[in-house]
């Protein structure tokens, strides 16, 4: 009888093709992965653009129609974004829809964003202390009654 002391040639080529094999699937998807990770860090900064770009546009009381475009520096990157303000039924309101991308001429946005602006004109004054009587906080009819009876009682009468 013949001792078996290890493993045939034929029988290490099948296990080393075998083997070659898994690693190659194994690293074809890491570096599809790593793609992955890298599109998503890309439309996840474009949104920020974006949602910056609404804000500012928010703060700034940027009441315009049509277009406008710009660039913005973030994550130390130039990211490009065009604005487009259109009117809306509710004439007070304003849909903005902004597209931001990492190449100045690129077909394909990263992000997309859709926004309403609200008519800087008919936005509400804030009160503030000094507009306000002592005792008033504004929310009240004047002279500090409340309108509602009997939630003067027990307060102590002027007179």
């Amino acid at each position: 009888m013949r001792r078996n002391d290890g493993f045939t040639l034929l029988e290490v080529m099948i296990a080393l093709a075998v083997l070659a094999i898994a690693l190659a699937a194994v690293l074809d998807k890491s570096i599809e992965a790593g793609a992955n990770v890298s599109y998503l860090r890309d439309r996840t900064l474009a949104h920020w653009v974006a949602e910056n770009r609404l804000a500012e546009m928010q703060a700034m009381e940027d009441w315009r129609d049509g277009r406008q475009t710009g660039e913005t520096e973030l994550a130390g990157r130039t990211w490009h974004w065009e604005v487009e303000a259109l009117p809306t039924p509710a004439r007070n309101l304003r849909r903005v829809v902004i597209r931001v991308s990492d190449q100045e001429d690129a077909d394909t946005p990263l992000s997309v964003l859709h926004g309403f602006l609200l008519n800087p004109q008919v936005r509400k004054p804030v009160a503030t202390a000094a507009q306000n009587p002592p005792g008033d906080d504004g929310n009240g009819p004047p002279g500090g009654e409340s309108g509602v009876p009997g939630a003067n009682a027990g307060a102590p009468a002027n007179g």
